[in-house]
């Protein structure tokens, strides 16, 4: 079609667009659309005699820009967000594999004609609050250092530059209030650091002073930094240790950190100078994020306790002393470790909680006084919520989280309080970590901001220094990082990002072709194959809740095999006869093939089941006390037949993978290692020879002879972040 003149209105379905105004309509109402998701519609629409490739696209949206395929995906998501589209059946918008993106509704157009609503402006040049009532959204150039330091990643991905990322990021993100007039403006964003390590942090009451911690997983220390440069002092050597919790005392005097480590796995609370020297120890058995009083004199944490099955939200004194507790929720409607903050006035904690399923988590406030909780949001559907921090004037709160509808890097959203309504600063692609803390001026405001990028490698069993790289997926992609399984044919099913949702594919390793085998629509993974190559098994949220799902191996002929909701980490037997996998109640049931004749296997709460590979037994991660340890249990139940410890640097997020021969189990740690565990016993020891990157998913090939792993990269860094002159004061 080609349609060059911006004369025209493009009319489709109930929809116009009108490009001399930049206005979409739906009906006769104003759609609201990020600028660039204007832009690549228009784009679209006149092209949409074609296929247009990505970089064709990349190259005239984002001209001149360094920008990532995902910034795209971005972009598809909104539009068909705005236009409703679901499941595999694309209305408007087409993914060809391979090949690009195709608009396929039918177009016509008319001359244009005065807009019966006021135009949405797509952008401010000069960073002004923009004066028409029905746009949501203004664009504020971000302030960002460049980086002085270059982050090489493995073969074919080069050279990536944080900081001049954010340098050619526009930070986008006005946030409107109920009578559409804008209530949250960032102004600009700047990075304060540069190692590309950091964990946790927090800021100042002044804004003037940070906390981070920093390092490999299994050598983190503690730091503190001023936001206007010079050294940073080291408050803590880097060593094998968990930060949960970093806060700074009202009077910016003194710092108060949580840490786990090898000789106190259940966590400890410390109080240590700004100045330095010897830090005190004042409470055990605190392993969360903290939030202290605005008096200073209390801290709020939560605990989750599997004996009694409840979450609980605890108040002590900074001290250590004086512990309570003021609310608490059965295990499975949870309260978010990550997510407590007091409001400025002392009389309030928010949290965040599982509703129940499948409403996903949302965000609660709790009274200190009698412990009476509110739930503040509704149908939020959050996936996850690494953080909340309330406003200085209490008018309402910042949360970091995520969807639950779609694979989407957590972001931060505005709640009202107190009628909670939550609407989305939108920062176009960042991906946010668990830090989010506001200075007392109610402007400066610290979050962490995190890139990613992982790929499949492959190496001989016994000597996997030996690897060789398998895919090479663009930054964000993520292929392999949640999942990695060998079928019985040797090739490899995998997981990868693509259009915001988490995807099914097969990659031949040798040849090197890919097959997706799930639409773009929905977040799968957790699969595995039956030896027999009948049946693929794997959790989805399709239907609105994670379920276990069947398919053929093509993805195609699938079944929902559990409807009770919050059904996950399913794994099938060997000979196709059995599923094991993790009920809502959060213990191990075993079903059939076909989703019937559930037994549960657990005595107590665990995840991660897999069967050994003569089918006989079940490994897994056992919560039976206040730590995790791995089990062995009989595929027909009953207590543990072996339990191990695992150390502190223990990851589970992916669960443990048997070796092929049955003789031992092999899990990750939070560094760059993979462990052996024998199961006659005997202390674990570390595989020789893998990549000092960061490692995720990987399995061992049926014969043995081969490990399939992913290795990625994972940078963060502390960015400063201030709210413009029309946020709340």
């Amino acid at each position: 079609m080609a349609v060059s003149s911006h004369t025209t209105v493009f009319v489709f379905a109930n929809f116009s667009l009108d490009p001399e105004r930049r206005l979409l309509m739906r009906g006769d109402e104003p759609v609201a659309l990020h600028p660039k998701a204007f832009e690549l519609l228009l784009m679209l629409i006149e092209n949409s005699d074609r296929v247009l490739t990505k970089n064709e696209i990349l190259n005239t949206i984002w001209e001149g820009q360094f920008v990532e395929e995902n910034n795209l995906a971005v972009q598809i998501s909104a539009l068909r967000k705005v236009f409703g589209e679901t499941g595999k059946e694309h209305r408007f918008i087409v993914t060809l594999p391979g090949r690009g993106y195709r608009f396929v509704s039918p177009v016509g157009y008319e001359k244009q004609k005065p807009a019966t609503a006021p135009a949405i402006e797509s952008e401010k040049s000069n960073g002004s609050a923009p004066t028409s009532l029905h746009q949501p959204l203004t664009q504020a150039v971000a302030e960002a250092r460049p980086s002085q330091k270059k982050y090489f990643f493995w073969l074919g991905l080069g050279v990536l530059l944080l900081g001049a990322s954010l340098g050619l990021l526009f930070w986008r993100g006005l946030l409107a209030s109920s009578s559409q007039q804008p209530v949250l403006q960032i102004a600009s964003a700047r990075r304060v650091t540069n190692t590309g390590k950091v964990r946790t942090a927090a800021l100042s009451p002044d804004g003037k002073l940070f906390l981070y911690s920093s390092g490999k997983r299994n050598e983190t220390g503690l730091w503190l930094g001023h936001v206007d440069g010079g050294d940073h002092i080291q408050l803590r050597a880097p060593a094998d240790a968990k930060y949960r919790g970093l806060a700074f005392a009202p009077d910016g005097e003194s710092v108060y950190y949580v840490v786990a480590e090898e000789h106190n796995p259940n966590g400890a609370l410390y109080r240590s100078s700004i100045l330095g020297g010897v830090p005190e120890k004042l409470r055990e058995i605190v392993n969360t994020q903290i939030a202290i009083a605005p008096g200073g004199k209390q801290f709020a944490y939560v605990r989750s306790d599997s004996k009694e099955n409840r979450s609980s939200l605890l108040v002590a004194d900074l001290a250590g002393a004086n512990e309570r507790e003021i609310a608490s929720r059965p295990s499975d409607q949870s309260f978010e470790w990550q997510t407590p903050s007091w409001s400025p006035d002392g009389k309030l904690i928010s949290v965040a909680a599982a509703a129940g399923a499948p409403k996903g988590l949302e965000l609660f406030v709790v009274t200190v006084e009698d412990g009476a909780v509110k739930q503040l949001t509704s149908e939020s559907k959050w996936d996850t919520v690494s953080a909340t921090e309330w406003l200085k004037n209490d008018s309402g709160l910042l949360v970091v989280a995520s969807e639950k509808a779609e694979w989407a890097d957590s972001q931060i959203y505005y709640v009202s309080y107190p009628d909670g309504v939550v609407r989305h600063v939108n920062p176009d692609l960042i991906a946010y970590g668990n830090s989010l803390k506001l200075a007392s001026d109610n402007r400066t405001l610290l979050t962490t901001q995190v890139q990613r990028s992982t790929n499949i490698w492959i190496a001989p069993a016994h000597d996997l220094a030996q690897a060789r790289q398998v895919t090479f997926g663009s930054l964000e992609r993520l292929d392999g990082m949640l999942d990695l399984s060998w079928t019985p044919d040797r090739k490899l099913l995998h997981s990868a990002i693509v259009d915001h949702a988490v995807t099914l594919w097969k990659t031949d390793p040798n040849a090197g072709k890919q097959q997706q085998l799930t639409s773009s629509s929905s977040f799968n993974h957790r699969l595995s194959m039956t030896q027999d190559e009948r049946f693929l098994v794997f959790e989805s949220n399709r239907s609105g809740s994670p379920e276990i799902w069947r398919s053929n191996p093509a993805g195609d002929d699938t079944r929902q095999l559990t409807s009770s909701g919050e059904n996950s980490w399913p794994h099938v037997s060997p000979d196709g006869r059995w599923i094991v996998f993790r009920k809502r109640d959060g213990f191990l049931w075993r079903m059939t093939i076909d989703g019937t004749d559930e037994l549960r296997l657990s005595e107590q709460p665990a995840s991660s089941p897999r069967f050994s590979p003569d089918g006989g037994y079940v490994a897994c991660i056992y919560n039976g006390d206040d730590r995790e340890r791995i089990a062995v249990l009989s595929v027909d139940g009953g207590p543990p037949i072996k339990l191990f410890d695992a150390p502190v640097s223990a990851n589970f997020n992916l669960g443990v993978r048997w070796i092929p021969d049955g003789k031992a189990l092999t899990y990750r740690d939070w560094g760059h290692a993979i462990w052996r565990q024998d199961l006659d016993g005997g202390e674990p020891h570390r595989l020789p020879g893998l990549p000092t990157e960061p490692l995720y998913a990987y399995d061992w090939s049926p014969d043995g002879k081969e490990l399939a792993f992913t290795r990625g990269s994972h940078i963060s860094d502390i960015v400063l972040i201030t709210l413009g002159p029309s946020s709340p004061r």
